[in-house]
C-alpha cells in the first residue's frame, strides 16, 4: 500500500516550491498524531554548492519558475491572452519593493538591459535593439513574428527558455 506519511513528508518537502509554509497548511487529521511526519520550513540561510542564499531567496526564485511554468503551460493550452496576463502581471511571483505585490516576468527582462554586468545582454542590445527579449517572448506567446507558423508546443519550449 501507499505510506502516506512518507507521501506527506514528501510533499511537505516541497512545500517552499509551492510559495507555502507548513504554518499555512496545518497538520493533517487523517493520519494518526504519532505517524505524522514533522514539517520543518527551510533554514534562513541555504549553502547551495558555494552560493549563500537565504530561505526568501529560494522562495522568490521557486515562485517566479511557477510564473515561466504557468506561461508555458498556457502557450501550449493556446491560452494566449491569459500567459500574456501573467507574463506582463505576473501571477506567483512576489517582491515586497512593489507595493501591489507581484515582480513580472517582463519585469525581469527589462532588469537585463540596467545590468551593466551582463555582457551578453549588451551586445544583444547592440546587436537587436532594446527590447529583444521582450519581443521574441511576446511573440512565441501570442504566435506572431518568427513564431507564426510554429507549434504551440515550440512555442511553449521557447517561451519557457526566453
Amino acid at each position: 500500500g501507499i505510506d502516506v506519511s512518507k507521501a506527506l513528508g514528501m510533499l511537505q518537502d516541497r512545500y517552499v516550491c509551492l510559495g507555502i509554509t507548513c504554518e499555512e497548511v496545518g497538520l493533517p487529521d487523517f493520519i494518526a498524531e504519532a505517524s505524522r511526519p514533522t514539517c520543518v520550513n527551510p533554514p534562513e540561510n541555504i549553502l547551495i554548492v558555494g552560493y549563500n542564499g537565504t530561505s526568501d531567496m529560494l522562495l522568490d526564485t521557486a515562485l517566479t519558475d511557477l510564473d515561466v511554468r504557468a506561461i508555458g503551460t498556457l502557450v501550449e493550452m493556446e491560452a494566449n491572452n491569459a500567459a500574456m496576463d501573467i507574463y506582463k502581471w505576473g501571477r506567483y511571483s512576489k517582491d515586497d519593493d512593489i507595493s501591489f505585490g507581484y515582480s513580472t516576468i517582463k519585469d525581469l527582462t527589462t532588469d537585463l538591459y540596467s545590468n551593466d554586468q551582463n555582457f551578453v545582454s549588451k551586445d544583444y542590445i547592440t546587436k537587436y535593439g532594446d527590447n529583444f527579449q521582450d519581443e521574441i517572448i511576446i511573440n512565441a506567446i501570442q504566435g506572431t513574428g518568427d513564431f507564426e507558423s510554429v507549434s504551440p508546443r515550440s512555442r511553449r519550449v521557447a517561451t519557457e527558455a526566453a
